[in-house]
């Protein structure tokens, strides 16, 4: 594992705390998604999201369910490699 590999796998974690994020977010629709004030990634900079928006889209979000569990599939739009990543229990 190389220190990009640490990057965006540290990337895709924090993206997954945005919230209601739409299947096939890409581009513009996506930075906005991501840096919005109440329902994006925790603390994601304007140039971390257009990185992410620029090399991701969102496949599926499973929004919070009773028990907490919320989870995201992302997809590498260069590779098409598929990234699962969940975010932390939210009990509230």
């Amino acid at each position: 594992m190389n220190i990009e590999n640490l990057y965006i796998n540290s990337l895709l974690s924090q993206m997954a705390y945005a919230k209601n994020l739409e299947p096939d977010s890409a581009g513009a629709d996506l930075v906005s998604a991501l840096t919005h004030s109440e329902n994006g990634a925790r603390d994601a900079t304007q140039a971390q999201a257009q990185y992410f928006a620029n090399n991701f889209r969102v496949v599926e979000q499973q929004e919070t369910t009773t028990s907490g569990f919320s989870a995201t599939l992302f997809q590498n739009i260069h590779t098409n490699e598929y990234h699962f990543s969940m975010r932390g229990t939210d009990t509230n």
